[in-house]
């Protein structure tokens, strides 16, 4: 029976821009900026100076198309081994507004696009759904059954909390395609059924989609001002992420954010067996936002993590050795 792994896709790098499984807390907008490196935008003659409100408001009927980029590389050192690992991938969604009320806005998401590349000791992945090649392998058969698949998310316009809607029905129709895949004959349905729940799960999606609402002021904003958002993560290590926004120019309707993080390791949510010794990491990135509808229209954020961390390997008479970690990243959503 063939066995169908999933290697290393990270499907849903979608909006991965901040983080995953957060617990979010709040500050009110302030005029310090001091805790913030990046430079602000030069002042111009459209630049604007008074206070502003930013609303979620897009119109009814109107679809937004997004591309989403993840250029992932991560160093590992292993004893004496070294290794190296590459990804590029790269998606396509849209985001139509199918219902609006002075409370919520529901959008109908649908996956458009997938590609990815990667690169490591052991393999090397290829895969293009807008190009699809004429011996597929099981991964891009999955991925191009991904798309055209949708499901609604409500965002709140007042806590930017979402819920979802139309999951199950998604889910579903994707493993009533896939039976019906000649590739899929020989796979064990019930791994493939339990890889679609996860990746389709409504945890891991809220998390995911809750990024692009999390970050707006509570209050009107302008030039210099300071908020902030915390988050719990568990990706690529269990992190606590401070992340502080600063309002780098306003022109026009067009906001501009700079955002810098402080992580925090929460070494207690490591497994028993991991002793970790030496962790260190940062985070920064630009947000631009229309005014007008609220929505985002860029945004990049570059992370870098090196980890130092002790193993036991039962294998080898609980002999100890020490790996090391680099893992650098840049994610980037992009308003079409």
């Amino acid at each position: 029976m063939k066995k169908f792994k999933f290697q290393f896709v990270v499907f849903f790098s979608v909006i991965l821009i901040f983080a995953c499984n957060e617990k979010k807390e709040q500050a009110e907008p302030s005029n310090d900026s001091k805790n913030t490196t990046v430079e602000q935008k030069s002042q111009s003659p459209n630049q604007r100076q008074d206070k502003i409100t930013v609303l979620l408001n897009p119109e009814l009927g109107q679809k937004f198309t997004y591309k989403n980029y993840l250029y992932l590389t991560m160093k590992q050192k292993y004893d004496t081994v070294s290794s190296q690992s590459k990804m590029n991938n790269f998606s396509t969604f849209s985001l139509k507004v199918t219902e609006k009320t002075p409370d919520y806005v529901r959008f109908n998401i649908t996956f458009e696009q997938f590609a990815v590349e990667i690169s490591n000791d052991f393999q090397r992945i290829n895969i293009n759904t807008a190009q699809p090649s004429s011996n597929p392998s099981l991964t891009e058969t999955f991925l191009r059954k991904c798309v055209g698949r949708n499901f609604y998310i409500k965002v709140n316009t007042k806590t930017k909390e979402i819920e979802l809607s139309g999951l199950d029905t998604l889910v579903k129709n994707l493993q009533n395609s896939l039976s019906k895949t000649q590739d899929f004959a020989n796979v064990d349905k019930q791994m493939v059924d339990n890889l679609i729940n996860s990746i389709f799960s409504e945890e891991n999606l809220k998390s995911s989609y809750q990024k692009m609402f999390d970050f707006y002021p509570s209050t009107p904003i302008t030039i210099g001002n300071t908020w902030e958002r915390q988050q719990t993560v568990q990706e690529p290590l269990p992190l606590k992420v401070n992340n502080v926004y600063t309002v780098s120019s306003i022109v026009n309707d067009t906001v501009f954010l700079s955002t810098k993080a402080k992580l925090d390791f929460l070494k207690n949510e490591l497994p028993k067996e991991v002793k970790l010794l030496n962790v260190s990491g940062n985070q920064s990135g630009e947000i631009k936002l229309n005014r007008k509808n609220g929505l985002v229209i860029m945004a990049a954020v570059k992370q870098n993590i090196k980890t130092s961390h002790e193993l036991t390997n039962p294998m080898e008479q609980n002999k100890k050795v020490t790996i090391t970690t680099e893992i650098t990243s840049t994610n980037k959503i992009e308003l079409q």
